[in-house]
């Protein structure tokens, strides 16, 4: 059997931060904001703080490989940055063969509704792996999930997701819904936030300060 499986009660990494399908870790401090107004988390396990050692606290709290793999986010969303796409960056990490699949937010240059990073990143990664059920996979994303991509999620049976910052607006797995852990559904997901949050936090921020410069929304 995968490191995972198919069941949600079984739905967890082994090693460094274990939990079950369904718990959330959370990491940075409790402020909610927009994202074009510096989106933040909500904290836990790591104490509010203003000083300068307070990014590299969050970083610390978290398993390493999570941490890794929203770097890797981050790279794919300063890519979205850079096509003047909305910074939204998103990897699928397959766990049995260390595989990555990438995506970042590419909705204005395919002119796509549902061309979000985490779609993009979940198509290139059932492709490649020859099935829709991603259930040894590990889903990062810089922004949290909105209701179409934890739909999407919820269905491919991902059992772990990391995401970076709160999307007050639009996020469904834990500011306007909380579709990853809801019990009605047949699958819930093991949720890990904050990781990196100011780096994704701040690549929004500049965007949309930038946006704004330009005179658009």
């Amino acid at each position: 059997m995968s490191e995972f499986g198919s069941n949600p009660s079984n739905g967890h990494r082994t090693g460094g931060q274990n939990g079950r399908a369904g718990d959330r870790i959370r990491g940075g401090s409790p402020v909610s904001q927009s994202p074009d107004d510096t989106p933040e988390s909500t904290g836990q396990k790591v104490a509010p703080s203003d000083s300068s050692d307070s990014v590299a606290a969050n970083t610390s709290t978290f398993d390493p490989l999570d941490v890794e793999l929203m770097r890797a986010a981050l790279i794919e969303a300063e890519r979205a940055f850079e096509l003047g796409e909305v910074p939204i960056g998103c990897v699928i990490h397959h766990v049995p063969t260390g595989q990555r699949f990438v995506g970042h937010n590419l909705r204005e240059t395919d002119r796509d509704p549902s061309a979000h990073a985490e779609i993009v990143a979940m198509r290139s990664a059932a492709r490649a792996l020859g099935s829709w059920r991603l259930v040894d996979c590990i889903l990062a994303v810089t922004l949290e999930p909105c209701p179409m991509c934890a739909g999407a999620i919820v269905n491919a049976r991902i059992p772990h997701v990391i995401y970076g910052t709160r999307d007050p607006k639009a996020g469904a797995v834990d500011s306007l819904y909380q579709l990853l852990t809801d019990e009605r559904l047949n699958h819930r997901c093991r949720v890990v936030e904050g990781v990196e949050v100011e780096a994704c936090r701040s690549l929004l921020r500049t965007f949309f300060q930038r946006q704004r410069a330009l005179g658009k929304k």
